[in-house]
């Protein structure tokens, strides 16, 4: 509460009351931490209670966790016989715990859809895994429990595991002991990690978590009670975007080309959604990633979902006319059409708050250019480089022979927390990227 004229008025066994002045509206800023970071709040908790005929207690995450598994989720997982069978026959000789698990989420998956339920004391306990095993549906609490109930059949352990889900990363705040989640997933022991399991989506690799889920405290609900764990952090170095291509520029300015881009960490995530959508949400799709080039026209679309090694492979070919501008006896293009960074970042006078990038990445390309015949190059850029706090940024074009280019770019992004008085200085950063992005050859015909 510090910088806020906030003062403690009352305070007894059965009442606590603030005051707050004088506290001004705040605009929100462009990459602002979340805004429990930045401005007070209000937590409230109770330490005994009593929730639809069942008593609970809350003064450790250890006692708020055996109460969990003992009065919420006790009794919950009970299957079929018939199931059971099935899943055995399913697993069969299988020793090794992961793979008996892969093969369990395999079947979660094409079994069962999701369905959002918060009725009675919905949002805390789950649908009986005896009911989603018959119905085919649950929300997120549910088919967690179904595909833990699912393990437990094989021998594998796992535990329901509360958190709050959000692309903005958001912790449950281990200071304080609470309900604070509004999502559940599964977690399964590996020596001294653990797997998580996302029960709600049919499409998500064994074992990955995406942006909803990563680098945040979560709440493990084991027999013994509750463990405050943090999940998956994805490296900066590790959300990466490879890409590799070649493209071709006529006499008549027209481009042909094709490239190969491979997404992996937090960047699979946010490709592979791609393969859901329809052949002209497809198009539409890339031709707004490629918005940079007129004329655009998608010759080839094929896309790989490599879910074993997480990978997410596009391979693209695509034409456009008239993208060399052609002027007399010169012609000028970008040299860089695959990868250009499209975003902005806007100027704020007197920002107020702190920033954040949440997450980094690395993204690399290495291009082919075939320039056409019966012209020379007058002006090629040259070698660009940036290196600062908030990443790394590099170009370089190298010549193979007269007709013939290399183009290599490299861009990463380092996460991190930073003050008010940075934020001029990341918009730099960004706007020389932005700036040499968009850098030209000029040919002049022979």
């Amino acid at each position: 509460m510090s910088g806020f004229d906030i003062k403690k008025t009352t305070d007894t066994n059965t009442q606590i009351s603030y005051v707050a002045t004088n506290i001004l509206a705040q605009k929100n800023e462009d990459y602002s931490p979340s805004f429990n970071e930045i401005y007070p709040y209000v937590m409230m908790g109770l330490e005994s209670f009593h929730l639809e005929g069942v008593d609970g207690n809350a003064t450790t995450w250890q006692a708020f966790g055996k109460w969990y598994a003992d009065k919420i989720l006790l009794g919950t997982t009970i299957l079929p016989d018939a199931t059971k069978t099935k899943i055995k026959e399913l697993v069969g000789d299988e020793k090794d715990p992961v793979k008996k698990a892969k093969i369990v989420y395999d079947y979660v998956q094409k079994k069962s859809r999701y369905v959002n339920i918060a009725i009675g004391i919905g949002g805390w306990k789950p649908m009986l895994a005896n009911d989603v095993d018959r119905l085919g549906y649950g929300d997120c609490k549910a088919l967690t429990n179904y595909t833990k109930a699912l393990l437990e059949v094989v021998d594998v352990p796992s535990y329901n595991t509360i958190l709050y889900g959000d692309s903005s990363k958001t912790d449950i705040d281990s200071d304080f002991v609470s309900m604070q989640g509004n999502h559940m997933m599964l977690s399964i022991p590996n020596g001294d990690k653990y797997i998580w399991l996302e029960c709600t989506s049919q499409v998500d690799p064994f074992g990955y978590q995406g942006t909803f889920t990563d680098d945040r405290n979560v709440l493990i609900i084991k027999p013994e009670g509750g463990e405050i764990v943090r999940t998956k952090i994805y490296e900066d170095k590790g959300n990466t975007q490879i890409a590799k291509g070649v493209y071709t520029i006529d006499e008549k300015g027209d481009f042909l080309g094709s490239i190969s881009i491979a997404s992996e960490g937090a960047r699979y995530g946010s490709k592979a959604r791609v393969e859901t959508l329809l052949p002209n949400e497809k198009e539409a799709y890339y031709k707004e990633y490629w918005s940079n080039i007129d004329n655009l026209k998608l010759v080839k679309i094929n896309l790989s979902n490599d879910k074993e090694n997480i990978r997410f492979t596009e391979g693209i070919q695509l034409s456009a006319i008239n993208y060399g501008r052609i002027t007399n006896d010169k012609m000028i293009f970008p040299i860089n059409p695959f990868n250009r960074y499209n975003g902005s970042v806007n100027r704020i006078r007197n920002r107020k708050t702190p920033f954040q990038l949440q997450r980094g990445y690395l993204f690399a390309n290495e291009i082919e250019i075939n320039l056409p015949a019966g012209f020379a190059i007058e002006f090629l850029p040259s070698t660009f480089e940036l290196k600062g706090k908030f990443g790394e940024y590099k170009t370089e074009i190298i010549k193979t022979d007269n007709n013939k280019l290399i183009y290599k770019r490299k861009m990463l992004l380092n996460n991190g927390k930073y003050s008010n008085k940075e934020y001029d200085e990341y918009r730099l950063f960004i706007e020389q990227i932005n700036k040499n992005d968009n850098a030209k050859i000029i040919l002049t015909k022979n």
